[in-house]
């Protein structure tokens, strides 16, 4: 019988789970321990003039559904270019019906989004980028050295989660249950609440080449990471190694 993995995502709000719903499809036991959580951060917005920006760039869903709480009542301008990455980030800001003009559908990372941006971005742009606290710089560099104007506002921000029980604790603690990361945010908190370093001993999944290097940095050596990043890759590469 195949191991019971650890699935680390935040709680989504509503409904099952993306990423367990595929597994529990693919008959994979799986349980959902989430390590991390989400919070909004207050922005003041009425310092955020949307109407001034050429492009607005959404790196993730929640800092679309975070820039949407903030705006919720605001008529979204027409000028406005939009560019999404990653099919959870797109659909959100399609729900919102944003006018999504880019959608990298091969590489959801920062440096393929950029790929598309890099011929339409002009000199003199400006950009707004919605984002987590944690979020890398990658985009706000590269299209400043295109002579964009770059304008970065956290929304939110991702926290170790608070509630965690003693059984789940223990379940994190026992190397027998792979682990299953889609965020580096979520392995620094596993590696938090760990109370033995017994990473070397512990198989885990991961989504990204961010999280993959975080799960290096906390020295996994049974790494398992699928080619593309999507949960369905996910979930076949986790069914595969099992």
């Amino acid at each position: 019988m195949k191991p019971t993995v650890i699935v680390t995502r935040s709680q989504g709000d509503v409904g099952p789970d993306p990423l367990m719903r595929v597994l529990h499809q693919k008959g994979i036991n799986a349980v959902h321990i989430p390590l991390v959580q989400q919070r909004a951060i207050h922005v003041d917005v009425t310092s955020i003039e949307l109407e001034r920006y050429d492009w607005i760039i959404f790196t993730s869903a929640n800092a679309v559904k975070y820039f949407h709480e903030h705006y919720k009542a605001t008529h979204f301008p027409s000028s406005v270019k939009v560019a999404t990455v990653g099919k959870k980030t797109t659909d959100v800001a399609k729900q919102y019906d944003y006018p999504v003009l880019i959608n990298p559908e091969q590489r959801f990372t920062a440096e393929s989004l950029y790929e598309e941006l890099e011929p339409r971005v002009k000199k003199g742009d400006r950009v707004l980028i919605p984002n987590s606290k944690q979020s890398r710089d990658l985009l706000e560099i590269k299209l400043t050295g295109l002579g964009a104007r770059v304008d970065v506002h956290a929304f939110y921000e991702t926290i170790p989660s608070t509630n965690l029980t003693r059984d789940q604790l223990s379940m994190l603690n026992n190397p027998i249950y792979p682990m299953v990361f889609t965020s580096p945010s979520a392995v620094k908190a596993y590696h938090s609440f760990a109370r033995e370093k017994t990473n070397s001993k512990r198989q885990a999944f991961v989504i990204g080449p961010i999280t993959k290097r975080e799960a290096r940095h906390c020295e996994f050596k049974q790494l398992i990471a699928p080619s593309e990043y999507t949960f369905q890759h996910l979930a076949e590469a986790i069914d595969q190694y099992l």
